[in-house]
């Protein structure tokens, strides 16, 4: 029906189209005709002034619904735009405020002076878990939501502040340390366990140390408290000269 309807629309509107066009073009005929009489007869027919405003007349508005229905009607918006304040719509996928550029963006419209209003988004994050019928929180059972997610620091170092580079080394700092060199330093004594073995040598690539799985079970736990140790410390001496002399001093081979 609505089809119908549609077409129904579309035709009438090319029906008048065509009556203007023909009304334009009868309207031109008459005039010339009218010309003609006057120049070689000196006389005119009192209905032809008549029927030509009548047919511009009629041109004029059964023909603006063809006008419409194509677009291409005369409009005066551009005063209105120019009149109007400007207002830009920024259309979002899901929630700018999550992991997204929105706090960003308000900013630089703060600075700018620019009034803006925000419309809230649905967040991808809750509205899959939703439709799946999964969800994020239950009571005695899940009472917090963490969300997570990953950048490229070489990437985004870019307006990055000096001491945001600090705050990046002491973080693979403690990552490395506790989170891999601890774990992989106890999982390396498992000599008898080979998957303990080999995930504590994976644990040590991180800080490229795994020359300490062989110096440290076969050495340190063999020699410990010997001259020929080198982590075993002298009687009395200070943890900062040791620190330099464990680093600069080769161990003696055998204790004397």
């Amino acid at each position: 029906m609505k089809n119908k309807y549609l077409k129904f629309c579309d035709f009438t509107a090319k029906a008048c189209g065509a009556f203007a066009v023909l009304a334009l073009l009868l309207s031109i005929l008459v005039i010339v005709e009218l010309v003609f009489e006057r120049y070689f007869f000196q006389r005119a027919i009192t209905w032809q002034t008549e029927l030509v405003t009548m047919l511009l007349v009629a041109s004029t508005f059964i023909g603006s619904a063809y006008v419409l229905s194509e677009k291409a009607h005369v409009s005066m918006e551009w005063i209105y735009d120019f009149l109007s304040p400007k207002n830009v719509l920024r259309l979002k996928g899901g929630d700018p405020f999550i992991f997204g550029r929105g706090g960003e963006e308000l900013e630089a419209l703060y600075n700018a002076k620019i009034d803006y209003e925000i419309i809230p988004g649905v967040s991808s994050i809750f509205a899959a878990m939703a439709e799946a019928g999964i969800p994020l929180t239950r009571r005695k059972e899940s009472r917090k939501v963490q969300f997570l997610t990953g950048h490229d620091i070489y990437v985004t170092r870019i307006g990055t502040e000096p001491w945001h580079f600090i705050g990046y080394i002491f973080t693979v700092g403690l990552m490395v340390g506790p989170g891999a060199t601890i774990p992989g330093h106890e999982l390396v004594h498992h000599k008898k366990n080979k998957l303990d073995w080999i995930m504590g040598n994976l644990m040590l690539s991180f800080s490229i140390d795994n020359a300490f799985a062989v110096e440290h079970v076969h050495g340190h736990h063999k020699n410990v408290g010997l001259s020929s140790d080198p982590a075993t410390a002298k009687r009395g001496q200070s943890v900062y000269s040791f620190f330099i002399e464990s680093r600069t001093v080769e161990p003696e081979l055998a204790e004397k």
